[in-house]
């Protein structure tokens, strides 16, 4: 497989029987580009983020946001049957916990964790075999691929287990995936609830004073992005893990992007017109998949959180409802109150086996260790539930 770099940087590859790229941006086919287009706005579960109007841009000027690769296969109607988003990412392993620093690789990600396109799971062995060439050939510029939140029924779990240049190993063990499906009434819903429950939900949204809007079209995003970056600053995730919300150029075309697909929808709560709390979501092909969601912790006591989730549920129910929420990788006591359906999902590292990768993961894999050997005492102990607290004040 030979690999070729054009400019604007999207490097491609093709060979024969083997998933070939799209042309770069220099010298793409309308043609293409449009199956492409076909292919992510028609495929039952297929991922925004694989559009090509995330990655293209809307004029030939454009470039991607990272460099990347757009692998497909072609049908017996000779339309795009399946496609593969890959792109270019850093992966920092962290050393000894952490403490010591991190080492990077060069790496790939597969965009949405998945194969888009029909029957995907039966063309997995295809791509993995193009993407193994990507990262052992002797024109490798990579040195693992990245599968992120990966569904632990996901053929990509033992797509490259008998590779002899390449290992594999879970770099975020699985972990609970939340959802609700969304039943034929709202009544159906909330009957799961005990009448405890549901008496304590109304009482949280009459005693806290606030309103709420969706955001949805192109026109709203400035103003929410503003307003959702004040909260954002005023989060415990803010404060320990930086803004989740960023306001900056980058993040207002990206939501305009989604918002022309018809793909935004946001929610902001304000209390007497201060914006406390936000949610960022996307809804596509009938999945809304919950991004971010973060409250001012200077009204916690009001459970601003909770009752910006039931006003976007009302909301849910009574338009464009969608078949399913995804509450998002890892669990959460939110999630598991309002979800309905679970599953598990982690992340698994592609690695090549030449010196460099093969070192910086024995070590990750050493710092993982040990860091689970550290939280199995604290959960003995008693202790992780107090730190957890501590850390989100």
């Amino acid at each position: 497989m030979n690999l070729m770099t054009l400019e604007p940087p999207i490097r491609f590859c093709a060979a024969p029987a083997a998933p070939t790229m799209l042309a770069g941006i220099a010298q793409r086919d309308p043609d293409l580009v449009e199956g492409w287009r076909e292919l992510i706005e028609a495929a039952p579960g297929s991922s925004i983020e694989s559009h090509p109007e995330m990655l293209l841009g809307q004029t030939a000027t454009d470039g991607l946001p990272t460099p990347g690769y757009v692998l497909h296969t072609l049908g017996d109607d000779g339309q795009i049957a399946n496609l593969a988003v890959l792109l270019e990412k850093t992966v920092f392993l962290p050393l000894l916990g952490g403490t010591s620093g991190r080492v990077s690789l060069r790496g790939i990600r597969l965009a949405g964790g998945r194969l888009q396109g029909r029957d995907a799971d039966a063309a997995v062995p295809m791509f993995s075999a193009a993407i193994e060439t990507l990262l052992i050939s002797n024109a490798a510029r990579y040195d693992c691929l990245l599968l992120e939140d990966l569904p632990i029924d996901s053929p990509w779990w033992g797509a490259f287990a008998t590779s002899p240049g390449l290992r594999v190993t879970m770099l975020v063990e699985p972990q609970m995936r939340w959802f609700l499906r969304f039943p034929e009434t709202a009544d159906a819903y909330w009957s799961r609830f005990s009448s405890k429950t549901r008496y304590n939900f109304r009482r949280q949204r009459r005693l806290f004073d606030h309103q709420w809007e969706a955001v949805t079209e192109p026109s709203q995003v400035a103003a929410f992005l503003a307003d959702a970056a004040v909260v954002s600053a005023s989060s415990w995730q803010g404060r320990r893990l930086g803004l989740r919300v960023r306001n900056d150029e980058a993040q207002l075309r990206q939501f305009r992007t989604l918002a022309d697909l018809q793909a935004l929808r946001c929610y902001l709560l304000r209390s007497q017109g201060e914006p406390v709390a936000f949610a960022v979501g996307t809804q596509w092909n009938g999945h809304f998949v919950l991004e971010e969601i973060g409250y001012d912790t200077r009204y916690a006591g009001h459970s601003p959180g909770t009752v910006l989730l039931l006003d976007m549920l009302d909301d849910m129910f009574q338009h464009d409802t969608p078949e399913l929420l995804d509450f998002g990788f890892g669990d959460g006591a939110y999630k598991q109150l309002f979800g309905n359906e679970s599953t598990h999902s982690g992340t698994l590292l592609v690695v090549s086996r030449r010196l460099v990768p093969t070192l910086a993961m024995g070590l990750s894999l050493l710092s993982a260790r040990l860091g689970r050997m550290a939280r199995a005492g604290l959960r003995f102990s008693g202790l992780d539930g107090w730190i957890r607290r501590c850390y989100r004040r």
